[in-house]
């Protein structure tokens, strides 16, 4: 595609939506007022400007607003009406996301790589600037995911690092699985962002992004060809870590705690581990913690489980640190649903609309791994919402495409 082609093709609708797509991975813009000022003025145009196209999805788009009618109800009986707001916002960037990616996928598919290519350049852009400040202050990206005052700067904190452990290994499955033919995105802009990506997940300190990472490797590379012989291997190392769990587990943590050696924000992290799961306590470090809270959140459920306890004690009684088991808790068994359904369900079904191919089924394991990952042990940033509504589906359409080719 030539440039003037390009200029051609891109309308204010397509910067409306590319402004919502910049938004999202640049941190310096989300806390500010007057750049999600504009953020919603782009989306309320490009919503008008594509009325027609979201008509025809009327059946989504009433699941759409009740959610968010659902949600806004239970967040402001919970936590008042500017929480409510603020928060139903976040979760309406999402709504936004989605329609955008449904309109490409199922109408502009020439124009995704572009939008992607651009998203892409930023997001290398911030992982730049937040591995300099993390060198610089190990602590500087955890202490912006809970301060407000370290908050607004350039460099990315915990939403930020999280949609990298999404989008790295889809960008992993498609160097991995897509043969040598034309990349609609820049090939080197891929590998220049999966490596940059993954050296600052490493050194964010970010504990389990680390581990959804690793794994999300393993498991593509598992099953790329898979058949019988790894299903054995792997069947064959489960019964062997099961008779070997203490044996293993020591060596692991003595080689991690090698590797960490110097990094206080990772030690502190593996002795707390190593303290729980071989010693069998834990001096208030990570571990209990985090299953305390998801302790309350899996009893808050229990006891909540339609309704919610927004409805039912007009509190939010969930540990707030586990997405999907948290939204259910208080907001009830409707509005979770609803949310399970847009976060899990409309990204798989634009990503498999042109056939159900092998590898497609391999991608649709591996985006559940990863939204189960996040879903269950933390929570869900927006900035997710790009990397599930138009990159998952650019993956999987393009080796659709390239497959029917050379049928």
């Amino acid at each position: 595609m030539s440039m003037k082609t390009l200029r051609f093709r891109i309308s204010l609708c397509d910067l409306s939506a590319l402004y919502v797509l910049i938004w999202i991975v640049t941190p310096a813009m989300g806390s500010a007022s007057i750049f999600r000022a504009i953020l919603l003025a782009c989306a309320a145009y490009w919503g008008i400007s594509n009325g027609f196209f979201i008509k025809k999805h009327a059946k989504e788009l009433l699941l759409m607003i009740i959610l968010l009618l659902g949600y806004f109800i239970t967040q402001w009986m919970s936590h008042g009406v500017s929480y409510a707001v603020s928060w139903t916002i976040n979760l309406g960037v999402f709504v936004v996301v989605g329609l955008i990616g449904m309109k490409y996928n199922y109408e502009y598919k020439d124009k995704i790589p572009v939008l992607l290519n651009i998203v892409l350049f930023i997001v290398v852009i911030v992982s730049i600037i937040s591995i300099r400040t993390v060198i610089a202050d190990p602590y500087a990206l955890r202490r912006a995911t809970y301060s407000l005052e370290d908050r607004g700067h350039a460099y990315g904190s915990y939403g930020f690092i999280y949609m990298m452990t999404q989008l790295l290994p889809l960008i992993f499955f498609l160097l991995v699985n897509k043969p040598k033919e034309r990349y609609g995105i820049n090939k080197v802009l891929l590998i220049v962002t999966f490596a940059i990506g993954w050296f600052l997940v490493i050194q964010s300190g970010f504990f389990i992004a680390n581990v959804v990472l690793i794994s999300s490797f393993i498991l593509i590379i598992l099953l790329k060809d898979f058949n019988t012989k790894k299903l054995l291997i792997i069947l064959l190392l489960i019964v062997v870590f099961a008779f070997s769990y203490r044996y293993v587990v020591e060596i692991l943590f003595s080689g991690l705690s090698r590797i960490v050696e110097g990094k206080i924000v990772y030690e502190r992290k593996v002795n707390d581990l190593y303290n729980q799961f071989i010693l069998g306590y834990d001096n208030d470090g990570i571990g209990l913690v985090r299953f305390d809270l998801y302790k309350k959140s899996w009893t808050a459920v229990l006891h909540n489980f339609i309704f919610g306890s927004a409805i039912i004690r007009g509190e939010d009684a969930s540990g707030g640190h586990s997405t999907f088991v948290d939204i259910m808790a208080n907001c009830g068994l409707v509005v979770a649903l609803l949310y399970y359904w847009l976060i899990i369900r409309m990204p798989i079904k634009m990503a498999v609309m042109l056939d159900e191919a092998k590898r497609h089924r391999q991608l649709i394991v591996v985006f559940l791994f990863l939204v189960f990952s996040i879903g269950i042990f933390d929570t869900i940033p927006i900035s997710c919402s790009w990397v599930w509504f138009l990159f998952l589906p650019y993956i999987s359409n393009s080796t659709s495409i390239y497959k029917n080719a050379m049928d």
